[in-house]
């Protein structure tokens, strides 16, 4: 989350860490999330891309390569399932924007 966030204030918006809060998005300008994947923040990134005539953008940020984890690191295998997976490029699909710390 740090790359977007910090570009952000360096552009001169006003940027707020704003986790698992009840906020409405029409205060903001740019909504920044990262790897939102679980069913629950996957919905709530969709009906947000779905507003009509909304006033913010969406950031999306991931910042691995999260479709070639190796059974090697064995959490992130378990965690990032197909499902998981098919839910992340739908989010990305609807972004306005994505960030990356990497090429991939």
């Amino acid at each position: 989350m740090s790359l977007p966030y910090g570009a952000l204030k360096r552009a001169g918006i006003n940027v707020q860490g704003n986790q698992n809060a009840e906020v409405s998005a029409l205060n903001f300008t740019h909504l920044v999330g990262q790897r939102i994947c679980t069913p629950h923040g996957s919905e709530q990134w969709q009906r947000l891309a779905r507003q009509p005539f909304r006033g913010y953008r969406l950031v999306l940020d991931v910042d691995d390569d999260l479709d070639n984890v190796t059974p090697s690191n064995k959490s992130a295998w378990d965690y990032f399932d197909k499902a998981m997976l098919n839910r992340l490029h739908q989010n990305l699909e609807v972004s306005d924007l994505v960030t990356t710390t990497t090429e991939h």
